[in-house]
């Protein structure tokens, strides 16, 4: 894969382009910051890891959700460690001269079923200090071939990644939604089960691997009941990332009502 190249050059550029977008500076630079690092982690790992969860909802399927997460898992080979130093020096060197210094301090966790830099701190030219986690998992092959699709822009040029296939996103967030109360994990599956095309039988195949790896055996009792949990909190705390995002009531309809369809 060719090295990306950014398009923004310096802060005037970027300042410009938020101006243009009508959004938050601070989400734009996290925004830019995010894809930064995927940039970095493409040129100095290649095809090793398969990008997956809201950054590729937002860069590939363009839903506008902000996201302060980059998810990942390894392949090519699956299951196997990379070093943590030589993943801190990539994201670290990935950092722009007069625009983006990015460190991403010591890992939560470094084992072999995944590294969490959970706090990649970042200072730009809007406020003080921003941050973002970077997690790649070793414990699961990707089940899906990857797609190989462009990123990039606005701040770069199209560059190639390989991104986890919708379906099997789908088939995550839904475990996900088993194992946590996260507002994003709920706006991020209604969005893409109200606005795409999703194989329901796929979907279901699928979740029947993904859920091999939780302990529980109610799942559609555990994701009911976070949802449940999420009516207080969900409209506040989406509606500042994802303007597109549905209200918690339709948000909950979309993804209750096919959970017969795609829960194995």
């Amino acid at each position: 894969m060719a090295a990306p190249v950014r398009r923004i050059r310096n802060y005037f550029e970027l300042q410009d382009l938020t101006d243009r977008s009508g959004s938050d500076a601070e989400l734009v630079e996290r925004d830019f910051a995010l894809v930064t690092v995927v940039a970095g982690l493409v040129d100095r790992f290649g095809e090793s890891l398969c990008f997956k969860d809201g950054f590729v909802l937002r860069n590939v399927y363009k839903h506008q959700r902000f996201s302060k997460d980059l998810d990942a898992t390894r392949i090519n080979p699956p299951k196997n460690k990379l070093d943590s130093s030589e993943v801190a020096d990539a994201i670290r060197a990935s950092s722009v001269h007069n625009l983006l210094t990015l460190n991403p301090h010591e890992p939560q966790t470094d084992s072999g079923r995944s590294l969490d830099f959970d706090n990649v701190t970042y200072r730009g030219k809007v406020g003080d200090q921003g941050q973002i986690s970077v997690e790649l998992s070793y414990r699961e092959d990707v089940i899906e071939p990857p797609d190989i699709v462009a990123v990039g822009p606005p701040y770069y040029e199209p560059f190639e990644i390989p991104a986890m296939q919708l379906d099997e996103i789908v088939a995550e967030k839904l475990r996900a939604l088993a194992q946590h109360q996260r507002p994003t994990d709920l706006a991020d599956e209604a969005m893409v089960l109200m606005s795409e095309d999703v194989d329901g039988e796929r979907v279901r195949s699928l979740a029947a691997y993904k859920f091999k790896l939780v302990s529980a055996t109610d799942n559609r009792g555990r994701i009911e009941q976070n949802i449940a949990e999420l009516a207080s909190s969900h409209n506040v705390a989406v509606q500042a990332v994802a303007p597109d995002a549905p209200a918690y009531e339709v948000a909950a309809n979309a993804v209750l009502s096919r959970l017969s369809a795609l829960l194995p």
